[in-house]
């Protein structure tokens, strides 16, 4: 018989480097891999947020929900089928952003995984009312207040692409330019993230000051500021606070 020859240590040794090599090579791209599919599946979410939002207002032929009076049979100028779970509060004026999810959801506009971004760990809605925790993003605000004016008027102008619709929320300690962040990002005063416009354009953001020029209520913008607090167009996020120029929100 002939016996069997064991590797050597030196052998051994160039195995672990080589496969060390290997290890380097394939993980940064496995994780650069893993990164883009959740960049592109997070896009998608918001995109078809906003087709969702789109669809209801032309199957009711009203606008989108949220812009007035929302009730347990009436949200807006969108009469809803009688009995259906609301968001808990009979006063709620329909503009709460859980509201308008909780239009999308059960109507069947959209499914309770498109609420949700790749890296968070939400709550998955299955019935009842829609609470913060079962969405990732923010929406424009669109209470009933004077200083919101110009973000009903954004929301109502669907097709408007100069105007941000949903993005990403603030995961950060407030609003200020060096305390938001974003699932996205790990450090206070960097957010970055995704934002669907009024012509269902969705852009990846690399600070919570938008480049672009915006236009609220015919008065011009720049360096708009998704999450800062003021009486201008703003968007609204989970923060409950306003912004002076897109304002997100995740509250009202």
């Amino acid at each position: 018989m002939i016996p069997r020859r064991a590797f050597t240590l030196f052998e051994l040794l160039a195995i672990l480097v080589i496969l060390a090599v290997i290890a380097a090579v394939l993980v940064p791209m496995l994780v650069s891999a893993r990164h883009r599919s959740a960049m592109e599946r997070n896009a998608n979410n918001l995109r078809q947020q906003h087709q969702a939002l789109i669809i209801a207002s032309n199957v009711y032929a009203v606008r989108l929900p949220g812009l007035t009076g929302f009730t347990p049979t009436q949200q807006g100028y969108m009469t809803l089928p009688a009995g259906l779970a609301t968001t808990g509060s009979l006063t709620d004026d329909g503009s709460v952003v859980a509201s308008r999810y909780w239009m999308l959801l059960s109507q069947g506009f959209c499914t309770p995984g498109l609420l949700l971004h790749p890296y968070d760990h939400a709550t998955v809605w299955t019935t009842g009312s829609v609470v913060p925790a079962n969405f990732s993003y923010a929406m424009l605000r669109i209470t009933g207040t004077s200083a919101d004016a110009g973000r009903r008027a954004e929301w109502a102008d669907n097709v408007n692409a100069s105007a941000p619709l949903i993005s990403d929320r603030n995961t950060g300690a407030g609003n200020a330019d060096n305390l938001v962040r974003s699932l996205w990002t790990a450090k206070p005063g960097d957010w970055q993230g995704h934002v669907v416009w009024g012509d269902n354009r969705v852009t990846f953001e690399e600070s919570n000051r938008l480049s672009t020029t915006t236009i609220y209520n015919s008065v011009k913008q720049t360096h708009d500021n998704l999450f800062a607090t003021g009486a201008a167009a703003g968007v609204s996020d989970n923060s409950s606070q306003p912004d002076a120029n897109a304002m997100m929100t995740t509250t009202n």
